[in-house]
Parts: structure tokens; sequence; C-alpha cells
């Protein structure tokens, strides 16, 4: 026995699958909201960040984007099925339905990259969807599959009424209508047309509805009433009506001056919104709804509009991304109005905009310095500064100009522009103050009083100052953007000395561009790898430096807008068409778009790793994504290794057990509790600081019941060792 426990402690460990690996999930903003449905107890909305769904009772929600199976984020208009199916359309004229019951996706695809989809109304046996050119009947066909019957284009329909036996759509033009059993809809003249000279009160329609026994139309002009005798008694003429429906008894609608209600004659406003209102419904028990152009969902409720409080980033666009030490997410958006700085702690988002008190609302980069202190750069608001307080919370300073070291753009000196930050190894924070009217363009602050600052005239090569990067000497690579008349563009090194607060040994003649190599003077991105290498993006290209330049490309799109080296030398490429990964090797690649994974856009902005978890965070123009990696930070030594969970309880579906914080060149062998070897996880196959087993041997067979021992080795002979209590159900 001791010989065995002594040649177990000599021997070595490696990886199997990786929690969470491959796993995406999406995060959106869902606050604008552009039509919604209502479907027995809850409203199905279509947003700018995928679907809604709202409990009308307990205001309970859940959000559906691609990871839950949308096609698209960006939803154009939705439809309840009385087949309890729900109708989406996207952007691009796809098509896809729901099961409410089942959960189960379908799609339709006829109209994709044809048609722009405006509405869509389901009837028990077919749907009818007004589009851009027209509108088209759908219908099941004998193997249940849905089929065009149907199809007529007499210009763009924005409402559609099924009422008294006919069609009734809403254009540009006025309305039309048919009969429901007409044979041939197909045929433009057979369409009944009403106008302006008919009564009607503006030329577009932007709705319909019915009360009792009228027709009512929501015009750019006002309402429109259509009885026996015609089209009659406008309503709220001037008003661009853009909704309407019936609410106990009583129309409500939605214009550019609120939502209104007709009380007996005369017209009520409810509650004091302006030109968001969008969209308002009624449910079947009389509660009225509301969807909002930018501020989400509301129900009326006790004399007053109450807002569905929905947890989630204030816009879809980001500029910047940082895991803080404590492995939290900052983003910055650039978004008119609702850009700022958002905070996400795993659970919850917190978003500080130009309404809750930030300089600006167009926010552009993102540090953390050595006091866990998160500093932010605009677009004209300079800089800001978030400190964590008290627990939970977070408070913020606008530090503007600091003291007028940053240089407002030529003509406004308090106009502030800052495109990046960083933090050097001495704690020094450094600052890009692109366009600054005195030409400094670059200043670093020792965080207590001493400043130093550089300008075209010491040797950057613009003002238009882009993205800047620390080397492991400690040189400063700056890169430019476009010249447009600003100097040369391309890439401006300083070597400082290791004293940048004195001048006089700065080096400040090194540079790269186009006649260097570079594929592109239009820089975007910079990162040192672990080999230092340094990686440079351009508009044109991906390059790199390591005493000499070299170009690479094999990039899904050679736009390139971000760059992240992670603990394992993984280069995360964003483009505008894509996520690339060059491996540790600098030879293998692997590439993500939203055609082959569920990132949620392609056009990337920004990159942000967790080094715990080995979570990606991409930040696009439509969205949030998080991608699980197996590439977690190793530790310094093996002390902190732990296994769990412990006892492990085997389910064949999906049940692992964990071990964790591993050394670099870990390698991993389990052990029955007689020193014979069931599984080995080679050296090669751990990529981070964690491992997991399925509990099966090296054959794939799962194991007995019993005692197990983990043993865990580097490379350079350190061991450790601990017990697994299997339990197979």
């Amino acid at each position: 026995m001791m010989k065995k426990i002594f040649s177990l402690l000599c021997l070595s460990l490696s990886t199997v699958i990786y929690a969470a690996v491959g796993n995406w999930q999406t995060f959106t903003n869902t606050s604008e909201i552009r039509e919604f449905a209502i479907a027995d107890s809850m409203v199905w909305s279509a947003t700018n960040g995928g679907i809604l769904r709202v409990n009308v009772n307990t205001h309970d929600y859940n959000i559906f984007t691609n990871s839950e199976g949308l096609a698209q984020i960006d939803v154009v208009t939705i439809a309840h099925d009385p087949n309890g199916l729900i109708w989406i359309a996207m952007p691009d004229g796809l098509l896809q339905i729901l099961d409410i019951e089942s959960g189960e996706w379908d799609v339709y695809n006829e109209f994709q990259n044809a048609l722009n989809v405006n509405c869509i109304v389901a009837q028990p046996d077919y749907v009818l969807v007004g589009f851009d050119k027209g509108i088209a009947e759908l219908k099941l066909d004998a193997k249940q599959r849905w089929e065009r019957s149907w199809k007529a284009e007499i210009g763009a329909v924005n409402a559609i009424l099924i009422r008294d036996d006919y069609v009734w759509i809403g254009q540009n033009d006025g309305i039309r209508r048919i009969p429901i059993d007409f044979p041939n809809k197909q045929i433009p003249s057979a369409w009944e047309h009403f106008g302006v000279r008919d009564g009607l009160p503006g030329a577009r329609v932007n709705d319909l509805a019915q009360q009792d026994a009228l027709i009512l139309a929501g015009t750019e002009n006002g309402i429109g009433f259509y009885d026996a005798d015609g089209w009659s008694n406008a309503e709220l003429l001037n008003h661009n009506i853009k909704s309407l429906c019936t609410w106990q008894n009583r129309l409500a609608v939605t214009s550019n001056l609120g939502v209104m209600v007709q009380d007996a004659g005369n017209w009520i406003t409810l509650g004091t919104f302006t030109g968001n209102c969008e969209r308002v419904r009624a449910t079947a028990s009389g509660q009225l709804w509301l969807g909002t152009s930018d501020d989400g969902l509301y129900f009326w409720e006790n004399g007053a509009w109450s807002a569905v409080s929905v947890n989630g980033p204030k816009s879809n666009t980001y500029s910047d991304l940082l895991v803080d030490r404590d492995g939290h997410l900052w983003a910055t958006s650039s978004k008119n109005p609702t850009g700022g700085v958002y905070y996400f702690d795993g659970v919850k988002w917190t978003n500080f905009t130009r309404q809750t008190g930030l300089a600006n609302y167009d926010y552009r980069t993102l540090a953390q310095d050595v006091f866990g202190r998160i500093w932010a750069g605009s677009w004209g608001g300079g800089v800001t500064l978030f400190e964590k307080v008290d627990g939970d919370s977070i408070a913020f300073t606008n530090l503007y100009a600091m003291d007028g070291h940053l240089s407002g753009v030529e003509g406004a000196e308090n106009y502030v522009v800052i495109t990046d930050l960083i933090s050097d190894a001495q704690g020094n924070m450094w600052f890009l103050n692109s366009h600054s009217g005195n030409k400094q363009s670059l200043h670093v602050y020792d965080l207590d009083s001493s400043w130093q600052h550089w300008s075209s005239a010491d040797g950057i090569r613009s003002v238009n100052v882009s993205c800047l990067e620390i080397d492991n000497i400690g040189r400063k690579w700056i890169g430019t953007g476009a010249s447009n008349g600003m100097g040369a563009n391309g890439v401006s090194v300083l070597d400082d000395n290791s004293s940048p607060f004195i001048k006089d040994d700065d080096d400040l003649s090194g540079f790269l561009d186009e006649t260097e190599g570079l594929e592109g003077n239009n820089i975007t991105a910079l990162a040192e790898d672990l080999d230092g290498t340094m990686w440079i993006g351009t508009t044109k290209g991906l390059n790199y430096w390591f005493g000499t330049v070299g170009a690479r490309y094999n990039v899904i799109n050679d736009n390139i807008q971000a760059l992240y080296v992670d603990p394992r030398n993984n280069k995360w490429i964003g483009t505008v068409g894509g996520l690339s990964v060059l491996d540790s090797d600098n030879f293998s690649w692997n590439h993500y778009t939203t055609f082959n994974s569920q990132l949620v856009s392609n056009f990337i902005t920004s990159l942000a790793f967790d080094e715990g978890t080995g979570e990606l965070y991409i930040g696009t123009t439509n969205g949030l994504s998080r991608f699980g990696t197996p590439f977690t930070k190793p530790a310094s030594n093996l002390n902190a290794v732990r296994g769990y969970p412990n006892p492990f309880i085997v389910d064949p579906e999906n049940s692992r057990f964990y071990i964790d914080n591993l050394a670099l060149n870990s390698s991993v062998k389990i052990y029955t509790a007689d020193g014979f070897l069931v599984r080995e996880i080679p050296r090669s196959e751990i990529l981070g600081a964690r491992v997991s087993w399925d509990g099966t041997n090296d054959d794939g067979e799962l194991v007995s019941s019993g005692v197990y021992i983990y043993l865990v080795t580097t490379k350079e002979g350190a061991a450790t060792s601990g017990k697994i209590a299997l339990v197979r159900q």
C-alpha cells in the first residue's frame, strides 16, 4: 500500500470537459417597444433587444434573445395567433413562430432579404402579413407547413384589421379593403380605396381598430370614423395618431401629445407622457398598457402610469468593456441619450447616464486604478471617477478637464475628448486626449498632484489619438485615427525611460505606418501578448510587431475594432464582421459570427475577459454577449487547489466534479482508493485554472460508486491531491 501511495504522488493529471465552455448568454436593453400583443395573461413585446414577455398580474418578465432561440435581436413587430402561437418579424423580413406551450420555434423565410414587414394579424386559419410593398396571406398546407396563398403588391401596409367580412388595411395613401371571401385578392384594382377626399382626416394611416359598429383609423392628422354612411366625424385633428384601441368602452389613443382617452365626448390626457408614446393596447380584463419608444412598458393603475421595471443595460450600443478586480463588468456606451456607464455585478445592472448626473451621454473608455476605482473617459465631457462605497453602492465624481490638465477641442475648451485610459505598473494613470486644442494628446497623472504632457510638437503623429497600450518594458504605444488634416497617422511609440514625469530623457522618435508595413494607418486597437508581441488592429487588417512588422490575413474581417489577449495567450480579435481567435500557437484560428454561434451581432466594438471564470464579454452595436471559455488564469502554485462538489453525485446528463485553482503546466490523474488509474487528463488539455471530470474512465465508462483520489502535478514537480466521494444514482 505504501508503494502505491508513493507512486501516486509521482504521477500527474490533466483536463476533461470545461464548465460552461461554449455557453453563450446575451444581455440587451428592451426599452424601445415597437409593438406588443396581449395573449391571456401575458404581454408580448417586440423590442430593440428581443422579445419582452410580461405577466399582466405579477409583472414578472422574461426576455427572449438569440440565446433563447430568436434568429435576430432587433424585432420589428409581433402578433398573437389564436392557436397558441406568437408571430415575430425581423428587420430583414424573416418570420419566426413560437409555440407558447412547447417553446418550439418555426421559421418562414420567403420574405427574408426581400421585404420589410410592418405588421401581422393572425386568425385561426390564416395569417396576414403587411409589408413595405403590400400584403400577403399565409396558410398551413396538408403537411402542416406554412405556405403563401396570395400576395397583393398595393403599396406599403402599416396596419391590418379584420372586420365585417372585410380585410381593412391602413396605408400611406389612405385605407383599402376587400371582402374576405374575394377569390383574387392579389389583383390591386380589386381593393376598394378610401382617401382624404372620402373623409379621412389624413392620408397616412398608422393604425386601425373597431368600436361597436365603427371602424376607427388613426392617421397622421387625427382619427377617422367609418359607419354605414362612410367616413365622418373626425376627431383630434392635427394630432399624429400612432395607435388606438378600445378600453372600458372608451377610445384610447397615442399621439405626438401623449396618451388620450375619449370620455363622455371629451378628450382627456392620461399622465404626462408626450412624444415617446408608441402603442396602446387593453387587456380583456380592462387594464391599459402603453409601449414607449425609449422607456419600455407601462400600465395604468390607480390613476397613474406605472413602469415595468426590467433589469438590464440602458442601451445596446457599447464602446468599451472592463472586468474589475471583483469580477464585475463595467461598460460604456455612446448612445444618445441613454449612453453613459453601466455596471453589472453578475445579477443586477446599475446604469449611470446624463439623466442621473453624468457629464455626458457619450462615454468611450474605461480603466481601473491601483485603488480599484474606475476611470471613465467621454467624448466631450472629460473624465468621471467611480468608486464602490458602503458595500454595493457606487459613487461617482465628474472630473471634467481635471482642473485644466486636460484640453478641450479648439474653440470649446470645456469639450474634452478622452479616447483611452490605462494604468501603468507604477500606478500612474495615462490619458489619451484626442482633438485637443493645445495639441497635448497624451497625459500622465500620479493620482496625487503630478502631471506630465506630450504633444504633437514632442513627436506624437496626430492629435487624433485613438488607443493606447503599455508594453512589458514600459513603452507607450499610441494609435492614431484617420488624419483628416490633423497630421500623420499610424503608431507613435514613447520611451520615457521609466521616468514619465521627467521629459529630458524621453524618446518619441519611434513610429509605425504603412511605409513600415502596416495594413492601414487608421489604428483602432493595440494589445501586447504574453510573448511580448504587440498586436495592432487597423481598419484594413491585423498587424503585429516583434522587432519588425508582420501581418496576419486569416481574420474574419479586415476592419479590426477590438483586441484582447487572454491568460493563455490566445488573441481575441473583434471586427465589423464577427469575432476571430488566434490560438496561443499563433497558427490555429476559430471564428464566431451570428450564423455559426449565438454571438449577438457581428459588429464588435469592445472585448473584456474575466480571468477568474474564463468568460469573454463581447460588446457590439446591437447588444452584449458573454461566452464561456476554459481559459482561466492559472494560479501561481498549487496551494489553493480544491475539488468540488463532495460528495460527487453522478448524473449521466450533466454532472461534473471540478478541480479548481490549478497552476500553469498542471496535469491531473484520478485513481481508485487502492491506487489504480481510472482517468488521465493530459497537460495539453488543461487550458486554464480549472478542469472537470464527468465520472468516466479512459474508456468513457462510468466508474462505480466509491472513494477516488485526484492528483495534481506540475511540470516543475509540485504536487497536491484530494479525495472524491463518488455516488452513482
